[in-house]
């Protein structure tokens, strides 16, 4: 990636206990509640939710993508993981890494997930190795792009 610069954009709700690593980027109408450390080169599409529980904190590694509308819950995130539309996961759970969460399922409370795909609302589990070189890809063209065309922070 060709910057280490976060790129967020105007009309995101980031409290300061909420710490943000490099070369992450935020699209509009993300909300952000709690304790919450990000790494770095993430994208989180628009209205993305990432609370923390209370008395809890949340730890996102590296690499991930968080797809538009996804609910995040969990204890923490590992590197190279991809939430989809509209997934869900619920408190406790623990994301490890190069796990997929298609649209709209749910990774149920307390769940431990680790190099799964997770399909049909829950339902099959197959292993994954998908994600990296589209992700950084993916990411520098948002860093390019984005700032031409909204309003950052």
């Amino acid at each position: 990636m060709s910057s280490k610069k976060n790129v967020i954009l105007k009309g995101n709700l980031i409290p300061d206990e909420v710490q943000i690593g490099q070369g992450n980027v935020l699209q509009s109408q993300m909300v952000l509640e709690g304790q919450i450390t990000i790494g770095n080169n993430n994208i989180f599409e628009d209205r993305v939710q990432i609370m923390a529980t209370t008395g809890q904190s949340i730890v996102i590694g590296d690499n991930n993508h968080f797809h538009t509308g996804c609910l995040i819950y969990a204890k923490s995130i590992g590197s190279n993981n991809d939430f989809q539309p509209f997934s869900v996961v619920k408190s406790g759970s623990i994301i490890l890494n190069n796990c997929v969460i298609n649209p709209k399922c749910t990774v149920e409370a307390d769940s431990k997930l680790d190099n799964v795909t997770l399909y049909n609302n829950g339902s099959l589990r197959k292993t994954s190795n998908l994600h990296g070189l589209l992700h950084a890809k993916h990411l520098d063209y948002l860093t390019q792009v984005l700032p031409k065309y909204h309003e950052l922070q």
